[in-house]
């Protein structure tokens, strides 16, 4: 008869369940455990915790000692973790609401919607992806936790591989239902937490031996006053309910070794958890990554170097010969390492002393720590020239070369980059559930994040009940935040190519490369376009606007005219329709009434400087009153006649209304 469950445990006592399967699940990936610890160590070197190269537990050290051959002098392992994470996680990516077609006003609460998302998940995350992405590199594995902490607020934090335990058998194809996290937490900031079970905090005990040996705790430190926590997670099954939660619901629990903190039902579909893999095995739930590769190339070069080193302290060395008179000889006993020895020979061998060098270098050897090198990146798709730097294609110096080159080396990481970009989509959703959740308990719940209009960058709060899609109605997809190479030369190259082939002008060229140098001075001269971005996103929601009589009118015509038309394409309601056009008439109006006055100043212009007609009969005395106005005749209409009063223009609150 099988163990009970740990989700079967009636509620308070599920610790004495989670307990038994931690330490099971413990038992049976101990290999694999000290697997990641060795991995570990091959990209640090030894020193993982900062502690120095100290082993964790002696049967550990044991383990550690049969894999890995000497120190480290050439760390192959972490120059192909740098290089790889460089390169797969360097092009972040934004989340994106891809809606059904023809609902405009669903596309437009769409759009804001992935604009307050793109900024919370890019404060909430910032460089947590590079550091995940890093445990994947080393390890296989990286994992990110999303869940709402103590002062009621979202939180993403990054979880080391070796804090997750999932039984093989329930994690042999990626989709476990149990999940477990092990921390390493403070008694003091847990009775805080949970105040009703001090007592068992307090006497619970410090890390077991297994927590020790996977996080590098320091063995001679008082461990008292930590604790080993779980928290412990299974996932409902069945039918929703009306009200949204399972008929079978999961369960979700905190525990230690002696008491249960938290117990309460899980009615999410999904775990908490967002996993990433560097490389997917046939079976199981822990991927494989890039130390687990290069373990035997790197152990390989240990040894190469180790052998050279030996052979150049004994070998490479300079000896002094002097010849002596009456001397018998060289005897075995005189011949030491020392360096600069002195051996005395028979005057016979020579006349004047001389000094005799040897090179102990083994050449051999050293070529084939380089051919080890380049097997082992040729293997991971990487090359020395990008560990060093420098692109993909080494002596190419063209930029079409180079970004050919790099596009040709990169299809070899294409499904690292695919399963990263995966779950950056399955991170965003993760924190589009806790929004939905945190908002069902306040409806005034907001969010406040980065936008950015034009090239001004402001922090928006939005309500997210405001801006709730249906079920059904869209779903959340990856874009790639910008295809423009990462470095300044490529980006310029790039940008100028663009120009020069016609794609781009050079305005929207200079927006394109955001260089921090010229930053201020793109940004005023770049402000027409800034304001007729600002004016398009109040249009779109159907706002009445007028132009500012001294912008670009042009400009503005061209970047609002373009937007319609988009706008028609998404189906736009004739409201919105109809404030476009109220716009864009505006804006035809000022424009030909600036054109007239301009015309009508030069007229005025030239008529200065013409000399003065003779008078003609019947006109008027010089200082006589002006008679009737004739009528003008029928006929084709003069310059005099076309000039009109320039509208009045609008003053700045009907500008900005």
């Amino acid at each position: 008869m099988g163990e009970q469950a740990w989700y079967s445990y009636p509620r308070g006592e599920a610790h004495k369940g989670v307990q038994a399967e931690v330490q099971r699940i413990r038992d049976q990936q101990a290999q694999q455990r000290r697997d990641i610890v060795h991995y570990m160590r091959l990209y640090a070197a030894g020193n993982v915790a900062g502690l120095g190269n100290v082993m964790p537990i002696d049967r550990v050290a044991d383990y550690l000692v049969r894999h890995q051959s000497g120190p480290t002098r050439f760390n192959m392992t972490a120059a192909l973790v740098d290089t790889a994470v460089s390169m797969i996680a360097q092009t972040p990516a934004i989340p994106v609401y891809l809606t059904t077609s023809g609902d405009f006003g669903l596309m437009r609460k769409a759009r804001k919607r992935s604009q307050t998302l793109q900024g919370q998940m890019n404060d909430l995350t910032g460089d947590l992806i590079l550091d995940v992405y890093h445990d994947v590199a080393v390890t296989g594995t990286g994992v990110v936790h999303g869940f709402i902490n103590s002062k009621g607020l979202l939180e993403i934090e990054r979880v080391h591989p070796l804090e997750i335990l999932v039984e093989h058998s329930d994690g042999l194809y990626c989709k476990p239902r149990s999940m477990h996290r092990i921390r390493i937490r403070s008694k003091e900031e847990l009775k805080a937490l949970y105040p009703s079970m001090a007592w068992a905090i307090e006497s619970g005990g410090g890390p077991s031996q297994d927590a020790v040996t996977d996080f590098f705790l320091d063995q001679t430190s008082d461990r008292s006053e930590v604790v080993e926590v779980w928290e412990s997670y299974h996932l409902p099954c069945g039918k929703r309910n009306a009200d949204g939660t399972f008929k079978k619901a999961g369960r979700r629990t905190v525990c230690i070794a002696n008491a249960t903190l938290e117990d309460d039902p899980w009615h999410e579909e999904e775990h908490c958890f967002q996993v990433v893999r560097y490389r997917k095995r046939p079976f199981g739930f822990f991927g494989a990554g890039l130390a687990e590769s290069c373990r035997e190339s790197q152990n390989r070069i240990n040894d190469l170097i180790a052998r050279v080193a030996r052979g150049q302290d004994l070998g490479s060395n300079i000896v002094v010969v002097n010849p002596v008179s009456g001397d018998m000889g060289v005897k075995p006993s005189q011949i030491t390492n020392q360096i600069g020895l002195v051996l005395n020979v028979p005057t016979e061998l020579g006349g004047a002393p001389s000094v005799v060098k040897w090179d102990g270098t083994q050449w051999d050897l050293q070529e084939q720590i380089k051919l080890e090198l380049e097997r082992a990146m040729f293997v991971e798709g990487l090359s020395q020239s990008q560990a060093n730097g420098e692109g993909a294609g080494r002596g190419l110096t063209s930029g079409v070369a180079l970004r050919a080159a790099d596009d040709m080396q990169g299809r070899r990481l294409v499904s690292p980059i695919k399963r990263l970009q995966t779950a950056c989509i399955g991170v965003a959703k993760m924190i589009e559930r806790l929004n939905d959740q945190l908002a069902s308990e306040d409806e005034s719940y907001e969010v406040r994040a980065k936008y950015q209009q034009g090239r001004q960058t402001f922090l928006l709060t939005s309500r997210w009940a405001e801006l709730e899609i249906p079920d059904g109605h869209a779903q959340v997809d990856m874009m790639p935040m910008s295809a423009l190479p990462t470095t300044p030369q490529g980006r310029w190259a790039a940008v100028m190519e663009w120009i020069e082939g016609g794609m781009v002008d050079r305005t929207y060229g200079m927006q394109l490369l955001q260089f921090p140098d010229i930053d201020s001075y793109a940004d005023t001269q770049l402000a027409h376009i800034d304001i007729a971005q600002w004016q398009v996103e109040h249009l779109l929601d159907g706002e009445d606007l007028y132009p500012y009589p001294r912008q670009n009118l042009q400009v503005a015509m061209d970047i609002v005219t373009r937007s319609e038309l988009k706008a028609i394409t998404m189906g736009a309601t004739p409201e919105v329709l109809d404030a476009f056009e109220r716009f864009l008439v505006r804006c035809e109006d000022m424009a030909e009434s600036a054109q007239l006055a301009a015309e009508a100043k030069q007229l005025q212009q030239q008529a200065r400087n013409q000399p003065p007609q003779p008078m003609q009969p019947g006109a008027p005395q010089p200082g006589a009153q002006p008679g009737p106005r004739p009528v003008p005749q029928q006929g084709p209409a003069g310059p005099q006649q076309l000039v009109q009063a320039p509208p009045m223009r609008p003053s700045l609150q009907q500008v900005v209304a």
